[in-house]
């Protein structure tokens, strides 16, 4: 299966018609609601037909085309251009059209919704990849998926209102495009054991409940070298102050809209000054969706949270070999030779989620992993019956900052 992320999709080309302007142009794939933000039309159409001026605006059928624009100049549907939103065109399958009494002497764009499911366009980011896949991937069928895992993805893409908006006509890999479309909704994709791709999203939360946690490993039982074979690295470039970020992606003229979203409370809180960093998604039409995404990457990245951007790096031992991947979330505890916390609380029972994972596939079993602390840590009481109870995530005190690193 690994070797299908390195194929690209099947996009169907203007040559499948009698007299297209340029043969080898594909027909754009085209997801999501295009209907507002910016001027002119952001999706490109194709001239599949230069003797009756007709034009691809999509190679399917589309919810709607709302409006046409022929390079600044908006033209009227039903007078100056005749729209078509399923139009089984020279019999070669169902596609979107706009149809000129003459060829158009500028670019020709259009504002719209796409690819439909029972009439409407589908918005939800991870029922697009799901299409995007079942359909136009070579190989793919839909029981590649991990069904379980996709619901969970789909319904946290749901919960936090994502939506996205793409426009599929280059020959990148799938492997690419899932992974960018993944970065619009802060999420990652991996085959597991099972051979099935799973997806997941980051929700914007951390597990306080074991039983949301992959595994639990301490330092001086687990890992090779016990709590000496534990490697933390601080490094302030890995956390956020400012994102610079672009979207609302024009794809007939290749441009982003722009937006700075600052976190003012980590700002004011820390004395290290403005660590900025830019994204591109070109997936993101929404400012609402812009502010979810960015809330997550600024809450994860926080001077606040993330304990001066500590990166661990350990290795399991063989007989405690673990099953994990990348963006699992697991406990840790590093209590002899770790860090301080504040009040000399040792560092144990921490969230981290898994970035990096070598398994050693030659019998011994291991497992090394790279984990960022995601600034939270597990805590427990003792109740009067002498059950455990686990209770909330705490932020480390005052500002979150480690006090020493002892060893």
């Amino acid at each position: 299966m690994a070797h299908w992320f390195s194929h690209a999709f099947t996009i169907p080309r203007a040559s499948r018609y009698a007299s297209p302007a340029d043969g080898a142009a594909l027909l754009p794939l085209v997801f999501g609601d295009f209907t507002a933000h910016g001027r002119t039309g952001p999706l490109p159409a194709v001239l599949i037909d230069t003797a009756n001026a007709v034009y691809c605006a999509a190679g399917h059928a589309v919810e709607s085309i709302t409006e046409v624009w022929v390079g600044e100049t908006q033209k009227t549907i039903g007078v100056d251009v005749t729209v078509t939103v399923s139009n089984n065109y020279e019999a070669q399958g169902n596609i979107a059209t706009l149809d000129f009494a003459a060829i158009q002497t500028d670019v020709v764009t259009w504002r719209g919704k796409g690819y439909p499911s029972g009439g409407s366009a589908i918005t939800n980011p991870i029922t697009q990849i799901e299409t995007l896949f079942n359909t136009f991937h070579p190989d793919w069928t839909s029981a590649d998926w991990d069904a379980t895992a996709l619901e969970i993805a789909r319904g946290i893409a749901t919960t936090k209102g994502y939506e996205g908006a793409w426009v599929i006509a280059d020959g990148a890999t799938s492997g690419e495009w899932l992974t960018e479309m993944l970065l619009n909704v802060l999420g990652a994709w991996r085959v597991n054991g099972d051979h099935k791709v799973e997806l997941l999203l980051d929700d914007g939360t951390t597990p306080v409940d074991p039983a949301a946690m992959d595994a639990h490993v301490v330092a001086s039982r687990d890992c090779i070298g016990g709590d000496d074979g534990v490697e933390m690295t601080f490094d302030v470039a890995q956390l956020v102050t400012d994102l610079d970020v672009e979207y609302a992606f024009h794809w007939a003229g290749e441009h982003f809209s722009s937006a700075v979203v600052t976190n003012t409370a980590a700002e004011s809180a820390t004395a290290h000054g403005e660590h900025r960093k830019r994204f591109g998604l070109r997936g993101v039409r929404l400012a609402a969706h812009l502010n979810t995404w960015a809330a997550i990457v600024l809450a994860r990245a926080d001077f606040m949270t993330r304990v001066e951007g500590a990166m661990l790096r350990f290795t399991i031992k063989g007989p405690r070999a673990l099953h994990l991947g990348v963006m699992d979330v697991i406990g840790f505890s590093w209590p002899r030779f770790g860090p301080l916390r504040e009040r000399g609380n040792p560092y144990r029972n921490e969230v981290l989620r898994v970035v990096e994972v070598d398994h050693d596939a030659t019998g011994a079993g291991r497992s090394a992993v790279a984990a960022i602390d995601l600034g939270g840590f597990l805590t427990t009481r003792t109740k009067f019956d002498k059950a455990v109870k686990f209770d909330a995530t705490k932020r480390f005190g005052g500002d979150g900052r480690l006090l020493t690193v002892l060893g």
